[in-house]
C-alpha cells in the first residue's frame, strides 16, 4: 500500500499540508509547504523532512511578518494516516526556524487600535496631576544604530494639548525565555516628564509586540539563538519545535 506514495501522492499529502498550515494565518501572500517522503520510511511511521516556506504573513492577532522559514527533520508519524493525507505527530519533532519582520510589520503593530485602548486605560499623571489621554499617534522605526525608536503622540484633554514621546532601545534576545526579544537600555529622547506609569506601560506593551508567542500556533513553539538587525529588518533565528501538527 505504500508503495503507491508516488510523486502524484506526495503532491497530494503537500497540498493538504499546506491548507492545515494556512489555517494558522489570517493572511498569506505566499505559502509553501514542502512535504518529503519515502515509501520505505513512512512504512515505519517516519517522513523525510517538512518545510514551510512563508511570506507576507498576517497573524490572527493581525501581527505581521514578512517571511517565515521552518524545516523540520525525521518527523515520526502516523503511517496510515499520512497515507490518507492527515498528518499526525506521533512524537514532538524538532528543526530549525527564520523569522523575519520588516519595519512595516513593527509600525503597523504599534499602530493597533487595541494597543491604543490598553494605553488610554492606564492613569496617566502631568505635573503631579491625573490627566485624561488619547493616543493620537504611536510609530516605531529601526534607526541606523541598530537601535528601535518609538514615538507616541498623546493629547491631553483637560488643556487639550499635544504631549510627545520620543524613545530609543536596545533589542536583546530574551535570554530568560528564548522566546522573543526584550527592549534593554532605554533612554528618552522627549516626554520623560509624563507619567512613569505611562511610560512603562509603553515599554511593556512594545515588548509584548516583540514576544514570539504571538508568532506561534497551538503545537508549535520557537527558541531563539541569533538576532541580526541590518536592512531595516530584524532577523530571528533558532529552533522549532512541533508537538502536532496543525488541523483544519
Amino acid at each position: 500500500m505504500f508503495s503507491n506514495m508516488d510523486n502524484l501522492g506526495e503532491k497530494s499529502l503537500n497540498k493538504l499540508a499546506e491548507i492545515a498550515v494556512s489555517s494558522q494565518f489570517k493572511k498569506t501572500e505566499k505559502l509553501k509547504v514542502e512535504v518529503k517522503v519515502n515509501p520505505t520510511q513512512l512504512s515505519k511511521g517516519i517522513v523525510d523532512s517538512l518545510a514551510i516556506d512563508a511570506q507576507g504573513l498576517v497573524m490572527k492577532q493581525n501581527l505581521q511578518m514578512q517571511e517565515m522559514k521552518i524545516t523540520l527533520n525525521t518527523i515520526s508519524v502516523s503511517p496510515f494516516q499520512a497515507l490518507m493525507g492527515n498528518i499526525q505527530l506521533t512524537q514532538p519533532s524538532e528543526g530549525t526556524a527564520c523569522i523575519v519582520l520588516n519595519e512595516n510589520d513593527i509600525k503597523s503593530a504599534f499602530k493597533c487600535e487595541k494597543l491604543k485602548k490598553l494605553l488610554e486605560n492606564y492613569n496617566i499623571y502631568l505635573d503631579a496631576k491625573p490627566v485624561n489621554i488619547e493616543i493620537n499617534h504611536i510609530d516605531s522605526w529601526i534607526t541606523e544604530g541598530r537601535k528601535i525608536s518609538i514615538k507616541a503622540e498623546i493629547l491631553i484633554k483637560e488643556t487639550n494639548s499635544i504631549e510627545t514621546v520620543i524613545l530609543t532601545t536596545n533589542p536583546r534576545i530574551c535570554q530568560v525565555t528564548g522566546q522573543g526579544i526584550t527592549l534593554e537600555d532605554v533612554e528618552f529622547i522627549q516626554g520623560e516628564e509624563l507619567s512613569p506609569l505611562f511610560l512603562n506601560a509603553l515599554l511593556e506593551e512594545a515588548r509584548k509586540i516583540f514576544n514570539l508567542h504571538n508568532f506561534q500556533w497551538d503545537g508549535f513553539s520557537l527558541m531563539i539563538d541569533q538576532l541580526n538587525i541590518e536592512n531595516g529588518q530584524l532577523t530571528f533565528q533558532g529552533a522549532a519545535g512541533m508537538s502536532n501538527f496543525p488541523s483544519v
